[in-house]
């Protein structure tokens, strides 16, 4: 919700192929949820080959192609103002 959100307020899209998962705290953090590397494969499989996925509780090395937040602040800025 939060990258279509930020999409429709900044008249960017979001690249082709590109999948968001996670959840997000009322402080903005960007946690894990339940099944996500399944969730993450299936999505390949599906033609997402790329996404934003939760920094922390993830083997980050089997998912290249997938960049990781912390926070929605970081991913509002790393996906749709990516040179400040």
């Amino acid at each position: 919700v939060v990258a279509a959100v930020t999409s429709a307020l900044t008249g960017l899209s979001l690249p082709e192929g590109f999948v968001a998962v996670g959840e997000i705290g009322l402080t903005g953090e960007v946690r894990s949820v339940r099944n996500i590397s399944e969730r993450l494969e299936e999505a390949k499989r599906l033609g997402y080959p790329r996404g934003a996925i939760p920094a922390v509780g993830l083997d980050r090395n089997n998912h290249s192609g997938y960049s990781t937040y912390g926070h929605v602040e970081e991913f509002c800025r790393g996906m749709f103002m990516p040179d400040q």
